[in-house]
């Protein structure tokens, strides 16, 4: 018996993956739910400020490798001075030498201090040892050398003199991490560069070859300065591959073919703005005057395009609208356009430009003509059964060199730079690959994705910051809409008049008496606008674009606004007379409202926001990939059926509808207020719910939405499309509570304690402070370490801490004597005034805390670390049947011949079970020993406890269990709890199916 079709749909996140199976019927639209579900995974960004985790983990290998470097220079410089002579070569005849001229200055500055030796050895006979003291101290600050500097030298002289002075006169010389300017008044310290360390180094070994020809040659100094001075090659990054033939790298922008496209394409997509705001694309005979022109100039001013077209003054181009003054011509140096490398490779450039020249036609129509619109014949192939390694269908789009074959497998040796992409991905991957295996290849395939991913992290810097200044704002209006009410007492506070305010002050934001209707030119005041007289108008009819954004409305007279009815500005025939008067107060509004009032707004619209499987910029970079992605399980070589392939639905048409179909609380009751969340943010389980709304959106119920909204926007009473089947809603709250969230569990690697052995970490042993050993033990049985911490950077309570037992008191003191001044300034007083201890710059603090002990080769401890994390809680079965846990710290796992406490004192302890993070457990219900519950498994603490959440709990768990009006609470457990509910381990795949052993 063949199956009924299916269709698979997915609400893809940052972390999170909601799925959903559905019937087709005869015609291609869904008639019925088989299953849907969760998978959640951990994201790629990490803390309070989204860092991806790949930051913080190359930082961190970046910074040991550079330790690495400068000991291994270190001692090669050593060595090269011993084999000269200038230093000795036992080690404590070498640590006199350090000693004699040690950096701290003590009743005076000794003549053998290093910075003055380095002034000495500029025109004083030196010692040999001093010259080698000299170099060494050269060669371990050597100077900051970046290619953003251009390599210029930013010290009036060279850094060993200055460094000296300053060094006498008792000021800091070296740059530090916890300096602020504000907090002292010594001068400015200078930057030493590179340039400036090297021009040192070369001016002291020829003064003081002069009095040992012998022993500093010219051969020795070359040596010496290739050891100190090295710097490996900066490794440039390779072009990557063309968007169209994939096996070929993409052209050099400063290349002329490239900038031949460029000036082509440019020409090509410009538009006349003629009178009554008609525009028209360039005739072929114009564009080839304007290409003519720009083959011999540098920049071509849109004034001079006008002129060399003899163009009345009435036209205009329409990027002067948008600020934009001109184009560059052929023979531009702008850096800007040069740098970098284009999209496409050399072949894919000469076919784009024979048809660009021929006429005047966009890139997506030269693509078409050229035949270059499938991509590398991409959409020919056969389909794949299961979704291959992302890689391999994404060529393209991966960074890296070329490929010289034409295999695709190349790609399998890289991956996106977008980690949150490539996270997503490869669970995408997972979950799509379990569901064909167990419910068949799908017909089609619908997909949203959140909004909050961005392609690259320049661009969620720029997200970032833009919320700043989003947030800056609304604390503005804010002020302003109080002191607006206080000039209307019956002015009320909520949406629509807010809403209104801020596209009245987007009539014109320099001038608040010269607000006038876009649409007639009256002036609009304070009172009128909260009367009848004045309505909130989408530019753009919201029939047809479903966008109620604020750049798609705008404030005008109710009056206007009849007679623009549902249609677009620029297509309103009674305005045709009074077109040019509405373009000249466009002017006056933001850039993104203004292309709306234009000829070619609904064009635009469909191109950059409308709904089109064609068009993704509503669902950002990973949705574009996603479809890519999913696109290679169909055959592209049959005739493609209206029904097959990969659709993506806008996720404001999703939200619409869980509105209308009261399906936002199927998850659980909403999260937050309406402005901050329709729907519950506190149960994985709504992603289940978007899955399935988003397979129901066909094209057929997309039109119907629209119809529905342009019947309400009339006046009549037209409704939103009900349910594709009575049943549905049933269905998904049927499913729902059969729904096990998938989590996927991190364990990570521990390192393989053989020879020659790669070594390999399951996360951070321990936090970035090292903490030094006193040996002393407090009341509470902690030992007491002591911890250096810069003197500026203490707070009120760090004075007590203070080891030194007179700088306490001197201190303390002084901050007694403040009269509740601010701390910084009580420091930064007491570091220059105080006689004892001026100029301190570091202090050490004594505290007590349970820490891991770090030992050297003999197995001395030399310094302790606080524990970041701990890896995983064992649970033991004692020979008396009793269950007990370990807690295993991170850095306890990762030590060599690490053995359980348990197991040493319990030789026959039987292990029950190992958990980590995110682990999935199955325990019986205290209150019904006939119902089951699944949990994860969230932290661990010393004390043997472990805390678990249900399943598809979501959130801030910490904050809601905190939150006395939520009433989520962890489950804490401890192993005797968890055997007597008869918990055991459970495994979950990516769709929610469970593998369960059974209670023990």
């Amino acid at each position: 018996m063949d199956r009924s079709p299916l269709s698979f749909s997915f609400d893809i996140g940052t972390n999170s993956i909601g799925w959903c199976v559905l019937n087709l019927d005869k015609t291609g639209n869904p008639c019925g739910v088989v299953a849907c579900g969760v998978r959640v995974f951990p994201g790629s960004v990490r803390g309070r400020v989204a860092k991806p985790a790949v930051l913080e983990r190359k930082a961190a290998r970046s910074a040991s490798r550079r330790r690495d470097r400068f000991v291994r220079r270190r001692k090669a410089t050593a060595r090269a001075l011993v084999e000269i002579g200038l230093l000795p070569e036992k080690a404590s005849a070498y640590e006199k030498v350090v000693r004699a001229g040690g950096d701290r200055p003590c009743g005076g500055i000794s003549p053998c201090d290093p910075y003055v030796l380095r002034a000495r050895a500029l025109h004083d006979r030196l010692e040999p040892f001093e010259i080698g003291r000299a170099l060494m101290h050269l060669a371990k600050r050597r100077g900051r050398k970046s290619r953003r500097m251009g390599g210029t030298c930013r010290t009036t002289g060279l850094p060993g003199p200055d460094l000296a002075k300053r060094r006498v006169d008792g000021l800091e010389v070296r740059n530090r991490a916890f300096r602020n300017p504000r907090w002292t008044t010594e001068p400015d310290l200078p930057l030493v560069t590179r340039e400036a360390t090297e021009r040192e180094f070369a001016e002291i070994w020829t003064a003081q070859s002069k009095f040992y020809p012998d022993i500093l040659t010219p051969a020795r100094c070359a040596r010496l300065f290739r050891i100190v001075f090295h710097e490996r090659d900066v490794k440039i990054p390779p072009p990557g591959n063309c968007r169209i033939i994939l096996h070929e790298c993409r052209a050099p922008r400063v290349s002329r073919v490239f900038q031949r496209f460029r000036l082509l394409k440019e020409l090509n997509d410009l538009r006349l703005a003629e009178r009554g705001g008609k525009t028209r694309i360039l005739t072929l005979r114009e564009r080839n005057i304007l290409h003519e022109l720009m083959q011999h100039e540098t920049f071509v001013s849109y004034g001079e395009m006008k002129r060399a077209l003899q163009l009345s003054p009435d036209t205009s181009f329409s990027r002067e609208v948008t600020g934009s003054t001109g184009i560059f011509g052929s023979r531009s140096d702008h850096s800007r356009r040069l740098d970098g490398y284009g999209r496409y490779g050399q072949t894919a450039l000469m076919a784009l430009i024979r048809h660009l020249e021929k006429d005047v036609i966009s890139e997506t129509e030269a693509l078409q003509l050229a035949g270059l619109d499938k991509g590398d014949n991409r959409q020919h192939r056969k389909a794949f059964d299961l979704l291959p390694p992302y890689p391999e269908v994404l060529v393209r789009h991966l960074p890296g060199q070329c490929a010289d074959d034409g295999h695709s497998g190349i790609g399998k040796q890289l991956r996106l730079a977008n980690t949150t992409v490539h996270v997503a991905l490869n669970q995408l991957r997972r979950v799509v690959n379990r569901l064909i295996t167990r419910f068949g290849n799908p017909e089609n395939i619908a997909i949203e994705m959140a909004r909050d991913i961005r392609s690259s992290a320049p661009e969620k810097a720029a997200i970032n910051l833009l919320a700043g200044e989003k947030n800056r704002r609304a604390a503005d209006f804010s002020l302003r809409f109080s002191e607006l009410r206080r000039r209307i007492p019956d002015l009320a506070d909520n949406r629509v008049n807010r809403k209104k305010v801020r596209l009245w002050e987007q009539l014109d934001q320099g001038d608040a008496h010269n607000r006038r209707c876009v649409y007639t030119g009256k002036r609009i005041g304070e009172k009128a606008l909260f009367s009848t007289e004045v309505e909130l108008d989408h530019i753009l009819p919201y029939s047809r674009t479903l966008d109620s954004s604020l750049d798609n409305m705008i404030v005008c007279l109710a009056a206007a606004n009849r007679v623009k009815h549902d249609r677009a500005p620029s297509l309103v025939g009674e305005w045709e007379d009074c077109q040019k008067g509405i373009s000249s107060r466009v002017l006056n509004l933001p850039e993104t409202k203004r292309w709306r009032f234009f000829q070619g707004a609904f064009d635009r619209f469909e191109r950059e926001e409308g709904f089109s499987p064609r068009q993704l910029s509503d669902t950002r970079y990973l949705a574009r990939l996603a479809r890519e992605y999913l696109d290679c399980l169909f055959d592209r070589r049959s005739t493609r059926s209206p029904f097959r392939g990969v659709r993506v639905v806008p996720s404001r048409v999703t939200a619409k509808l869980r509105r209308c179909w009261r399906m936002d609380n199927l998850a659980g009751p909403r999260s937050g207020g309406y402005g901050a969340s329709s729907k519950s943010r506190n149960d994985h389980r709504q992603h289940a719910v978007d899955a399935a709304i988003i397979g129901v959106v066909t094209p057929h119920l997309f039109r119907k939405i629209a119809g529905a909204t342009a019947y309400r926007h009339s006046g009549r009473s037209g409704l939103m499309p009900q349910m594709p089947w009575p049943e549905f809603r049933t269905e998904v709250l049927r499913h729902m509570s059969n729904v096990i969230v998938s989590h996927k569990a991190d364990h990570g690697t521990l390192p393989v304690q053989q020879a020659g052995s790669s070594s390999a970490t399951a996360g951070k042993l321990h936090n970035a402070t090292a903490y030094g050993p006193t040996c002393e033990t407090a009341g509470s049985g902690l030992p007491l370490v002591t911890v250096r911490k810069p003197f500026l950077a203490l707070a009120r309570h760090d004075v007590c801490k203070i080891r030194d037992l007179e700088l306490r008191n001197r201190l303390s003191a002084a901050i007694a004597g403040s009269n509740g001044r601010d701390i910084k300034n009580v420091l930064a007083d007491f570091r220059a005034t105080d006689a004892v201890c001026r100029n301190i710059r570091r202090v050490r603090l004594i505290t007590a805390m349970r820490v891991a002990e770090i030992r050297d080769g003999q197995g001395r401890v030399f310094k302790c670390c606080k524990g970041d994390s701990n890896h995983r809680a064992d649970i033991w079965e004692l020979p008396d049947g009793k269950w007990v846990s370990e807690v295993v710290t991170m850095h306890a796992a990762h030590q060599p011949g690490w053995r359980s406490s348990i197991r040493a004192r319990h030789h026959n302890a039987r292990k029950v079970m190992t958990l980590h993070r995110n682990d999935m457990i199955a325990f019986s219900n205290r209150d019904d020993r006939n119902e089951t519950e699944v949990a994860r498994v969230v932290k661990f603490t010393r004390d043997g406890r472990m805390c678990f959440v249900r399943h598809n709990e979501a959130g801030n768990l910490k904050a809601r269990d905190g939150d006395t009006d939520d009433p989520f609470r962890y489950i804490v457990m401890v192993a005797s709890t968890l055997k007597l509910l008869e918990a055991r381990r459970i495994r979950v795949d990516e769709i929610g199916t469970i593998s369960d052993p059974g209670p023990r």
